[in-house]
C-alpha cells in the first residue's frame, strides 16, 4: 500500500493514522445513520421498549425480600402447571430458575443484615 520511505517514516506513520482517523470518522458516521433509521421504524423502537421493561423487572426482582421472591416463584410454577402446552412454558422455566437464584440471594442479603444488626447468626 505504502512504499517504505527510510529516509521519512514519520510521514508514513502521519499518514496511515490519518487514514485510520477517516475510517474510524466514517464508520462512526455510517452507524449514526443506521442506528438514526433504524430508530425511526416503530418495530425497532418497540423492541427497545421491551428490553428496557424486562431489565426493569429485573431489576426490581433483584431488590425484592425473599418472602416476595417465594410468592413470584410460586406464581411461576402454578402458570407453568396450568399452562403447559402455552408457546411462553420455556420463557415461564426460565424464569423460574431466574426467580430461585434470587432467593437465594434475597436470604443471603437477609442474613447478612441480621448479622449486621444483632451480630449473631441465624438459628433456622
Amino acid at each position: 500500500m505504502f512504499r517504505e520511505n527510510p529516509a521519512n517514516p514519520p510521514i508514513i506513520l502521519a499518514q496511515v493514522g490519518f487514514l485510520r482517523e477517516r475510517a474510524h470518522k466514517w464508520a462512526s458516521e455510517t452507524t449514526k445513520l443506521k442506528i438514526s433509521a433504524a430508530l425511526g421504524e416503530r418495530n425497532t423502537r418497540m423492541a427497545l421498549l421491551i428490553v428496557d421493561m424486562i431489565c426493569t423487572a429485573m431489576d426490581m426482582i433483584e431488590e425484592q425480600p425473599s418472602a416476595i421472591v417465594e410468592a413470584l416463584i410460586e406464581r411461576a410454577e402454578k402458570e407453568i402447571r396450568e399452562e403447559s402446552k402455552s408457546p411462553r412454558l420455556g420463557v415461564r422455566k426460565e424464569l423460574r430458575i431466574y426467580l430461585e437464584e434470587q432467593l437465594k440471594e434475597a436470604r443471603a442479603r437477609e442474613r447478612r443484615l441480621y448479622r449486621g444488626i444483632t451480630g449473631e447468626d441465624e438459628e433456622f
